[in-house]
């Protein structure tokens, strides 16, 4: 009788402890979001369960229709992820290496992208520019695209530096990568997808986009603008290729990374090299994977990354320590999904963020001005104006620090943070910037 008594009592206390955050995270979303204008989809797993997920907002304005939770978005850059997988697996069945270079497929290409490493382009150190133009594909209007017109907008420019040399985020160079797997597997990229992961994952609702195709419960996208919620031009989605064209929904994803875990793609060792920082020909590390940001959030490691296009955002986290993961998918361009993430990831393991205004005197956020200055020489003003601290760039737009702590800082609606540091003596000597999860690490020298 006293075994029974205390599991009643631990499912009970087990019971009120995921009723406590759910409540937790029903307040968030309600505080933030409006439910009469366009929402989203959110998920939390843990240890693959799911532990809340919820639909809020419209999926579309004109017809009144709510958003489900079967929605499905397009989830932009995230894609990145499913093509370096894909990438990943060819390298395990013996099709290619990371170290091949580009030229070993593709043979008639410019000399300088012929040198690329597959390797560079999964970690975007290839310095593959993204394509300056691509009004020609646009101006085709409604119709299907291959991947050497894709192709044709960026394999004749010239690099931004050379291979391996620093980081710089590549749409195109994902691009390229996508028609490196039809060239090894002599399928379309789209179908090949479809067939070896959508299929293999269970991934019923997830497609390779294109916006001329019937999708049930696709939900439409809008922007917030100056003259209020308007409809996105998505263009033709097909444009962003094996770096941002595919669509899922939020259950999908969560199977996606089911599928991982489980080693139906791919080795766990080789899994775990997707979610390692890339190394620099001096040495130094990124914060980029194959196809994965590595950062952390409140100390936990934390593996993530994030998608925008038209109308839609999207923005996925998972925290191997504690097995959570996290997803937000938005059908609208305007708040972060990122913050929403980092929160629900933050509280759920224990860790809350509190990342909220701080009241200051006007004299204490004097002492924060000045011009601070990067490594490169680059010039920061921060100024109070009207009471409020703002941050710019060489006379560049500029956004508003607000304090959320003493020192510490969030800019208004980025992921970005900032701290202060002082001498022994309190003066302040430094400001150094990053994202919640400490990605873009940033370091800025007070000077005279």
């Amino acid at each position: 009788m006293k075994r029974i008594t205390i599991t009643i009592c631990l499912l009970t206390s087990l019971a009120t402890a995921a009723q406590d955050l759910n409540n937790q995270f029903d307040s968030m979303i309600n505080a933030q979001y409006k439910m009469e204008e366009p929402g989203g989809v959110v998920l939390v797993a843990r240890k693959s369960a799911i532990i809340y997920e919820r639909a809020f907002g419209m999926a579309n304005l004109e017809l009144g229709v709510p958003m489900k939770k079967n929605m499905v978005f397009c989830i932009a850059s995230l894609t990145k992820q499913f093509t370096a997988v894909a990438i990943l697996d060819l390298v395990e069945k013996g099709k290619l290496s990371v170290k091949d270079t580009v030229g070993k497929f593709l043979p008639a290409y410019p000399e300088a992208l012929k040198k690329i490493s597959v390797e560079q382009l999964l970690t975007h150190t290839a310095g593959v520019p993204n394509a300056k133009s691509i009004s020609s594909l646009l101006a085709m209007g409604r119709g299907w695209l291959s991947a050497e017109q894709v192709m044709a907008t960026f394999k004749d420019l010239a690099l931004d530096f050379a291979p391996g040399t620093a980081w710089a985020y590549s749409n195109s160079g994902y691009q390229l990568l996508g028609y490196i797997i039809e060239k090894v597997t002599g399928e379309p990229y789209p179908e090949y997808m479809e067939k070896t992961i959508f299929s293999v994952a269970g991934m019923d609702h997830s497609f390779y986009g294109n916006d001329m195709r019937l999708v049930p419960n696709r939900a439409s996208s809008y922007l917030y603008t100056r003259r209020g919620i308007e409809n996105a031009v998505n263009g033709n989605v097909q444009i962003a290729f094996a770096a941002g064209a595919l669509q899922s929904t939020a259950a999908d994803l969560l199977k996606w990374y089911q599928a991982l875990w489980s080693d139906k793609f791919i080795r766990k060792e080789t899994l775990m090299k997707a979610w390692t920082r890339s190394t620099l020909t001096d040495g130094s590390k990124t914060d980029y994977g194959y196809g994965w940001f590595i950062g952390k959030l409140q100390g936990s490691p934390v593996i993530e990354h994030g998608g925008n296009m038209g109308g839609f955002m999207s923005h996925v986290m998972y925290l191997p320590t504690e097995d959570v993961l996290v997803v937000v998918l938005y059908n609208f361009r305007g708040k972060l999904p990122e913050l929403l993430a980092a929160d629900l990831a933050a509280i759920t393991i224990g860790k809350p963020l509190a990342i909220k205004p701080f009241s200051m005197l006007p004299d204490q956020l004097q002492s924060y001005t000045g011009v601070y200055k990067n490594k490169q020489g680059t010039l920061y003003d921060i100024r109070l104006e009207e009471g409020k601290l703002f941050f710019q760039k060489n006379n560049a737009a500029k956004w508003q620090l607000i304090p959320y702590a003493r020192d510490k800082f969030y800019f208004d609606n980025t992921s970005t943070i900032g701290e202060m540091y002082r001498d022994v003596n309190g003066k302040i000597i430094r400001f150094v910037m990053q994202t919640r999860t400490g990605l873009n690490l940033h370091i800025t020298e007070k000077t005279d």
